[in-house]
Protein backbone atom coordinates (compact mmCIF):
# COMPACT_ATOMS: atom_id res chain seq x y z
CA UNK A 1 0.00 0.00 0.00
CA UNK A 2 2.94 2.18 0.87
CA UNK A 3 4.47 1.44 -2.18
CA UNK A 4 1.55 2.28 -4.11
CA UNK A 5 1.04 6.07 -2.34
CA UNK A 6 4.61 6.77 -2.78
CA UNK A 7 4.54 5.93 -6.53
CA UNK A 8 1.33 7.42 -7.46
CA UNK A 9 2.34 10.89 -6.04
CA UNK A 10 6.23 10.56 -6.24
CA UNK A 11 7.47 10.73 -3.06
CA UNK A 12 10.99 9.12 -2.35
CA UNK A 13 10.06 8.31 1.78
CA UNK A 14 6.33 8.41 3.34
CA UNK A 15 5.74 11.96 4.36
CA UNK A 16 4.60 11.57 7.86
CA UNK A 17 6.71 9.27 9.48
CA UNK A 18 7.88 8.80 12.79
CA UNK A 19 11.31 10.16 11.82
CA UNK A 20 10.03 13.89 11.38
CA UNK A 21 11.76 16.14 13.98
CA UNK A 22 9.12 17.71 16.30
CA UNK A 23 10.14 21.06 15.01
CA UNK A 24 9.03 20.18 11.75
CA UNK A 25 4.91 19.59 12.90
CA UNK A 26 2.09 21.55 12.48
CA UNK A 27 1.83 23.79 15.75
CA UNK A 28 -1.45 24.85 17.38
CA UNK A 29 -2.79 25.89 21.08
CA UNK A 30 -3.91 22.94 21.78
CA UNK A 31 -0.52 20.81 20.98
CA UNK A 32 1.67 23.59 23.20
CA UNK A 33 -0.78 23.34 26.12
CA UNK A 34 0.20 19.74 25.69
CA UNK A 35 3.69 19.97 25.60
CA UNK A 36 3.92 22.36 28.27
CA UNK A 37 2.44 20.15 30.69
CA UNK A 38 4.38 17.01 29.74
CA UNK A 39 7.58 19.68 30.08
CA UNK A 40 5.91 20.43 33.71
CA UNK A 41 5.64 16.92 34.50
CA UNK A 42 9.50 16.49 33.64
CA UNK A 43 10.43 19.55 35.89
CA UNK A 44 8.34 19.14 38.82
CA UNK A 45 8.96 14.88 38.50
CA UNK A 46 5.05 14.57 38.80
CA UNK A 47 2.83 11.33 37.21
CA UNK A 48 1.34 12.33 34.08
CA UNK A 49 -0.62 10.32 31.64
CA UNK A 50 -1.47 11.50 27.92
CA UNK A 51 -4.38 10.00 26.57
CA UNK A 52 -6.21 11.01 23.70
CA UNK A 53 -8.03 9.80 20.54
CA UNK A 54 -6.16 8.23 17.42
CA UNK A 55 -4.27 10.72 15.81
CA UNK A 56 -4.90 13.73 18.06
CA UNK A 57 -0.85 14.27 18.64
CA UNK A 58 0.41 12.31 21.46
CA UNK A 59 3.11 11.68 20.32
CA UNK A 60 3.81 14.21 18.54
CA UNK A 61 3.35 16.49 21.76
CA UNK A 62 5.76 14.01 23.81
CA UNK A 63 8.17 14.02 21.49
CA UNK A 64 8.10 18.22 21.16
CA UNK A 65 8.47 18.09 25.32
CA UNK A 66 11.14 15.48 25.06
CA UNK A 67 13.20 17.50 22.56
CA UNK A 68 12.61 20.57 24.62
CA UNK A 69 14.83 19.28 27.51
CA UNK A 70 17.75 20.25 27.90
CA UNK A 71 20.43 17.53 28.26
CA UNK A 72 22.84 19.92 30.31
CA UNK A 73 20.40 20.13 32.87
CA UNK A 74 21.55 16.93 34.48
CA UNK A 75 18.87 17.76 37.80
CA UNK A 76 16.11 17.04 35.31
CA UNK A 77 17.52 13.14 34.83
CA UNK A 78 18.40 11.88 38.02
CA UNK A 79 16.10 9.85 40.18
CA UNK A 80 14.48 11.36 43.39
Amino acid sequence: MTDRLQGFFGFTKIPFGRDLAPGMMHRHATHGEATARITWCVAERALGVVTGEVGVGKTVATRAAIASLDPAHPDLYRQP
